[in-house]
């Protein structure tokens, strides 16, 4: 299973001061920062499936920083007890950015450098309209088998 993320750099991501960890979810344990790891990874290959060959491998430098700022929301969220940090806390800014970045790598509006997007994604197109009608296929001509009368006639000619 390729990997996205480790503990340490996610400690480095969730410190204020690398140096000194309290108080922040830093300190939690490695396991506890698997999980959360391990949860974020998940995420960005629920949303990038379909468009990429997931999980990645190697793995990008991007979907490393992605993965690591969903990480530290979600270690976070969780040393905080569930209790949600204000929209100027860096780690809740860096998890706003990690989730608008995988929309616009969904939609299209945004690449992964180096890597494509998978065979067999296409272009979905924009046309409104009827594109082919049965004439184009020689079976609308009157006097054809397969011409329908102008009217059809049931019980529901009523409605």
């Amino acid at each position: 299973m390729a990997v996205y993320a480790l503990p340490a750099g996610l400690r480095v991501a969730l410190a204020r001061d690398p140096q000194h960890p309290e108080g922040t979810a830093a300190e939690l344990s490695d396991a506890a920062l698997q999980q959360s790891i391990d949860a974020a990874q998940g995420q960005v290959d629920a949303r990038l499936d379909g468009r990429y060959s997931v999980p990645f491998e190697p793995v990008p430098p991007l979907i490393t920083a992605i993965t690591l700022a969903i990480a530290a929301y979600l270690a976070d969220l969780g040393y905080r007890q569930s209790v949600d940090s204000s929209t100027t806390d860096p780690v809740s800014k860096r998890y706003q950015w990690a989730v608008d970045l995988l929309s616009r790598l969904v939609n299209g509006s945004a690449n992964i450098p180096g890597v494509h997007p998978s065979v067999g994604m296409y272009a979905v197109p924009r046309y409104e309209g009827q594109l082919f009608d049965l004439e184009a296929f020689g079976l609308g001509v009157e006097g054809s088998d397969l011409y329908p009368p102008s009217r059809w006639s049931g019980p529901w000619d009523n409605y």
